[in-house]
């Protein structure tokens, strides 16, 4: 929920910026990593050349090569469009904004969006203390997550 209010934020500052801030296109987030069946959330902003003749109600939605349904389609305001992808599942898919011109069909952002499970508890955690400066861990985990993912080891001295 947080994360939606930032970039609605950061959407509603777009509008403002000037205009070289922005591309013909930006999609956010850009290349998202989410856990696999939860609901992803992109939006599409159109750059200072596309809102004098098209506005956000002109952008469609694919994903892979798939038409996504409008029921699932949010205008946000003149120059942003969102989509909800409720339940997703691929391990990693193409999202893509398009807007339609003259019965045409014109690619303006894609993003990869990857997929995983969170990461288990790290177990048979083994250490190696060298030369007062470098520490190197490793352990196993017990699934593959195919996202990224950040630990933190706190050292007691």
């Amino acid at each position: 929920m947080f994360s939606c209010l930032i970039w609605m934020f950061v959407l509603l500052c777009s509008s403002v910026a000037d205009e070289n801030s922005i591309r013909d296109a930006d999609i956010f987030p850009s290349s998202p990593e989410i856990e696999r069946g939860s609901t992803l959330k992109l939006f599409c902003v159109l750059g200072k050349r596309y809102t004098h003749h098209r506005n956000a109600s002109h952008i469609i939605w694919k994903l892979n090569h798939e038409l996504i349904a409008r029921e699932n389609y949010n205008i946000v305001n003149e120059a942003v469009s969102s989509v909800t992808i409720h339940n997703f599942t691929y391990s990693k898919a193409h999202v893509k904004c398009f807007t339609k011109y003259l019965g045409k069909e014109q690619l303006l952002v894609h993003t990869e969006v990857k997929s995983g499970f969170p990461p288990d508890t790290p177990r048979n955690i083994s250490c190696m203390y060298r030369f007062d400066d470098e520490l190197n861990c490793t352990w196993t985990s017990g699934r593959e997550t195919n996202l990224r993912t950040n630990y933190t080891l706190y050292r007691n001295m």
